[in-house]
């Protein structure tokens, strides 16, 4: 069978399962372990990733719980990088202020940071 051919059935596949995965999610009597397992033994039943499933079923499961979950774990890494984004930029302001020649207790007063914090990232920065 062409590779192509391959590919279209495994995309197929891999599309009708995830269909049954939100159906059965989307079932509000079962909870989301029952509705992931039950949606796994379907697909087995009905001959999708079949070999797979049989082989990795628990862990599948596994990964569909988390996936769930994906949306809040991008919103913290957003709100960490945006956070991270500003202590870099905090530190070069205050190392290209130290080298324009201001006293780390003007960068502190300037900044309204505690002049600890200045004093850290200059002793960083060399």
């Amino acid at each position: 069978m062409p590779i192509c051919l391959v590919a279209l059935k495994h995309l197929s596949n891999t599309a009708a399962s995830l269909t049954k995965v939100r159906e059965y999610k989307n079932d509000k009597t079962l909870d989301d372990k029952t509705a992931m397992t039950a949606a796994v033994k379907w697909c087995i039943a009905h001959d999708i990733l079949k070999q797979f499933l049989e082989a990795n079923a628990s862990e599948v499961v596994n990964m569909l719980l988390g996936e769930w979950n994906i949306e809040d774990c991008v919103r913290v890494r957003a709100r960490e990088a945006r956070e991270e984004g500003r202590e870099e930029g905090l530190k070069k302001g205050i190392i290209n202020l130290s080298e324009f020649g201001m006293l780390p207790e003007q960068i502190a007063k300037a900044l309204k940071l505690p002049q600890t914090k200045v004093l850290q990232y200059l002793g960083d920065s060399r």
